[in-house]
């Protein structure tokens, strides 16, 4: 059923973003014991902290430097060799640092805690936006409602399993899906006469996840560049315009991380490249991520419903009529 009236959308979206609110409150609140826990977990959380840490004493480039006292700095990824992350995901606990006055553990996973709840929200909102229906609405939150569920969101937070960058990584995802629905709103012919103002900002909004986990989020860049190729049917000057708008922003973001470690970048950063054939340089394949990760790291219990979502999506695409 599509909502036409104004308010009934508002009181319709205010009660499922409250509802999500509230199961964001309750896990935080099951959480709270090892949040405020002063034990730094896993190496992940012990070194992505001192970089949150240290971006308050130098804003850029981002440091790894466990002792005050000595002035040697190293790279902001001091580590294994699959720690091939940008440092994008350090920068979150910055503002709440400087509002609460000291650098604490608890005050940088309740900043990304917060980080989670935006997530979220803005994806209750755009998929709502973009689709103003009962259905659609309900389907958007018990998604977003899943992924807050899941044992692996938990353990992100209080630093249990991997890093952070995962809860930023989803948090630009989710602005990338809000800037696909923004491109998808109108119809084709409309699609087509989009000024170059807001290709180059559906480009920005694309890239985010690149620049929060390289080419792990590389898909909505991918998805933004199709779509400009499929409507327009050739390399028109919209679609050119869109890629180079893309790598500029890339090249903005990446060419002073370079300049800053050239080495980091090329033994760190450049990693990523290498995950179709050689998985985080364990020797694993892509695949490893469905058949490993997802049920076994990642979703547990919860593996069904990804799957579910997905045969259920394609289904959609399948048999649905254009309306």
């Amino acid at each position: 059923m599509i909502i036409s009236s104004r308010w009934v959308k508002i009181l319709c979206l205010s009660i499922c973003l409250l509802l999500f609110t509230a199961l964001f409150l309750r896990n935080t609140t099951s959480d709270l014991s090892l949040i405020f826990h002063k034990d730094l977990y896993a190496h992940d959380e012990s070194s992505n902290s001192v970089v949150a840490a240290n971006i308050t004493r130098r804003f850029f480039p981002p440091m790894v430097r466990v002792n005050p006292l000595v002035e040697t700095q190293g790279n902001w990824m001091e580590g294994p060799f699959w720690q091939h992350i940008p440092p994008l995901f350090a920068y979150v606990p910055y503002v709440f640092f400087k509002l609460d006055g000291q650098i604490t553990i608890e005050v940088k996973r309740l900043s990304y805690a917060l980080l989670l709840w935006l997530t979220g929200g803005l994806f209750i909102l755009f998929t709502f936006r973009f689709r103003p229906k009962v259905s659609v609405l309900l389907a958007a939150t018990l998604a977003a409602g899943l992924w807050l569920q899941t044992p692996f969101t938990h353990a992100l937070v209080t630093g249990y399993a991997f890093g952070v960058s995962d809860i930023v990584l989803a948090f630009t995802l989710v602005l990338s899906w809000g800037g696909i629905l923004w491109y998808l709103a109108k119809e084709r012919p409309e699609r087509l006469l989009y000024g170059w103002k807001k290709i180059i900002a559906l480009a920005f909004l694309a890239v985010l996840p690149i620049m929060a986990k390289s080419l792990l989020g590389a898909i909505p860049a991918a998805t933004f560049l199709i779509l400009l190729l499929w409507d327009h049917r050739r390399l028109s000057k919209r679609f050119w315009l869109g890629l180079i708008a893309s790598l500029g922003f890339l090249l903005l973001y990446y060419l002073p991380l370079y300049f800053a470690s050239p080495a980091t970048f090329n033994k760190e950063i450049l990693t990523a490249a290498f995950h179709f054939t050689d998985l985080e340089g364990w020797g694993r394949p892509w695949y490893y991520y469905f058949t490993e990760y997802l049920p076994h790291a990642y979703l547990f219990k919860y593996t069904w419903a990804f799957f579910a979502g997905l045969l259920a999506s394609l289904s959609v695409c399948i048999f649905s009529k254009t309306e």
